[in-house]
């Protein structure tokens, strides 16, 4: 149980560490994140058949990544020494793209 505990808290530090250097780094590093994210989203999720219960897990992951997103975004702010203003679109891009991307899966999803 600890070892299984250990690697999950690892691999989330790990997440909340690519999130910051994508944050606090050029625009491009910050695309090349969103898309890779995206990518894996997509092909996970749309190409499977589905039906109500699948659709309300893939709701409901979405949420808890979003939750997760935002408490990585403000412990980045806390941990950053530049100003709000300088990676505030960077935060505005990453988070549109998310939404975008949880609205194409959702719509197929549907469909």
């Amino acid at each position: 149980m600890t070892t299984i505990v250990l690697c999950h808290s690892f691999t989330l530090l790990m997440e909340m560490l690519v999130i910051h250097v994508a944050l606090t780094s050029s625009f491009k590093n910050l695309c090349t994140y969103i898309i890779s994210d995206c990518f894996k989203e997509l092909m996970v999720s749309v190409m499977k058949k589905c039906d109500h219960k699948f659709l309300l897990m893939v709701a409901l992951d979405d949420s808890v990544e979003r939750w997760q997103v935002s408490l990585y975004v403000c412990a980045s702010l806390l941990q950053t020494q530049r100003s709000f203003d300088q990676i505030f679109w960077n935060i505005v891009t990453m988070w549109f793209g998310e939404c975008l991307v949880d609205y194409l899966k959702h719509y197929f999803l549907i469909q």
